[in-house]
């Protein structure tokens, strides 16, 4: 493709940006501060990479990893990295003011590039407040393992434009990723909001000892995990009806008012909950078969080497497909 893509913060998340762009077809510029900072990216893409090929090689061919990794240019200069881009993924600390002064520094050289944050707790509008062009400036928010995940959710600002977000929406989707729109600026974004809905009523489960850390754990994967991963809620609701669909399912069941009044409410995380957590999270780790991830590094590869599976039921793998 003849654009620059630039992946601005070359952290965890930025790593992931440049692997996804890289398995998409589309070479990257990966800018970060400092030369330290580079190659712990350059070693987290070698990683992210190899993984990929080991458990989908019909994706990343082993002999086509070096030729991937050749394909990322790395530097410390901003200028360098921004001039002549057409699309720039930020990826900075989540501080409003660190994201504005790298705003700032993108637009010292580069005026017509659509720019999109990785943010996922500040606004657009407030992060856009100072920019010369806050027209062209959106949330690009993905879900962690970046590479893997088809997430990203797309959030413009007050003075966004609807072009920008529509090339973000097609660059995104030409990588293979499942791109949504939010109508309107919303804490959290969607995912994160449904995420922390589960994580509250979780966390008070185990607190008020109703259930263990790994029986919570079970209850996600093997219970709503299962079907949320393959179909999501609505089309849950859709099942759950028969032949009448989400309209019956909608009109015969209801949540009993005492089942809701019962749902955690509190705005602080229980205090007992930490050391319950940290005690079963450790005690669950250990309990884990080997070859399903006992140590936190096997866990990440059996997560993965599953995300991959899901992705090849999606039928999204195979957008991956190199030159």
């Amino acid at each position: 493709m003849e654009r620059k893509v630039v992946v601005y913060g070359g952290g965890l998340i930025g790593s992931g940006w440049a692997a996804a762009f890289l398995l998409g077809g589309i070479d990257v510029t990966v800018y970060d501060i400092s030369g330290g900072c580079l190659e712990n990216t350059r070693a987290r893409m070698r990683v992210l990479l190899e993984r990929v090929s080991r458990m989908a090689p019909e994706a990343v061919p082993a002999e086509q990893v070096e030729t991937y990794l050749r394909r990322v240019h790395y530097t410390c200069d901003a200028e360098e990295a921004v001039t002549g881009a057409a699309f720039i993924q930020e990826n900075g600390p989540e501080r409003l003011q660190v994201k504005q002064g790298m705003i700032e520094t993108i637009e010292r050289y580069n005026s017509s590039a659509v720019i999109a944050t990785s943010t996922s707790g500040q606004r657009v509008t407030e992060i856009a407040a100072n920019a010369k062009h806050p027209e062209r400036i959106l949330a690009g928010h993905p879900f962690n393992p970046v590479h893997l995940m088809p997430l990203v959710e797309l959030c413009g600002g007050e003075k966004t434009s609807g072009e920008a977000v529509e090339k973000a929406y097609r660059l995104y989707s030409e990588i293979g990723k499942m791109p949504i729109v939010l109508k309107k600026e919303c804490k959290g974004f969607v995912g994160n909001r449904l995420q922390a809905a589960l994580n509250r009523e979780v966390q008070d489960l185990v607190a008020r000892g109703v259930c263990s850390v790994e029986d919570a754990d079970r209850a996600v994967t093997y219970g709503l995990g299962m079907r949320l991963g393959l179909i999501g809620p609505h089309m849950v609701f859709e099942l759950a009806g028969g032949e009448g669909g989400i309209a019956a399912c909608l009109t015969k069941f209801e949540v009993s008012k005492e089942l809701l009044a019962d749902l955690a409410a509190w705005d602080v995380r229980p205090k007992e909950y930490y050391q319950m957590a940290v005690e079963g999270a450790r005690a669950e780790l250990a309990a884990r078969p080997r070859e399903m991830g006992d140590t936190h590094g096997g866990l990440e590869e059996f997560r993965d080497a599953g995300l991959l599976t899901l992705l090849k039921y999606h039928g999204l793998l195979k957008k991956w497909e190199g030159d």
